[in-house]
């Protein structure tokens, strides 16, 4: 099941508090090993609050799209393999 922002924020508090995942997850209703990655993740410095990565992603592609969509009538396959290179 897909946590939101706010159930994520209440696991990192949950482990800042008590220290161990095991009793933070039994805090908040989920399993250690959700509290382990949750806080692993905020710990490297990734956002823990979802979709982050999916739209850079996009706007990479949304811009390779445009400027392909630039020529008339693209050929397919041509196109393909510019968006995978």
């Amino acid at each position: 099941m897909k946590k939101d922002a706010r159930e994520i924020m209440e696991i990192l508090e949950a482990f800042d508090l008590i220290g161990c995942a095991h009793s933070a997850g039994r805090l908040v209703g989920c399993d250690p090993k959700t509290v382990r990655h949750w806080v692993e993740l905020h710990d490297r410095g990734f956002p823990v609050a979802g979709a982050g990565r999916r739209a850079r992603l996009m706007r990479l592609l949304s811009s390779r799209l445009t400027d392909l969509s630039a020529t008339p009538e693209p050929d397919t396959l041509r196109v393909a393999s510019q968006i995978e290179g």
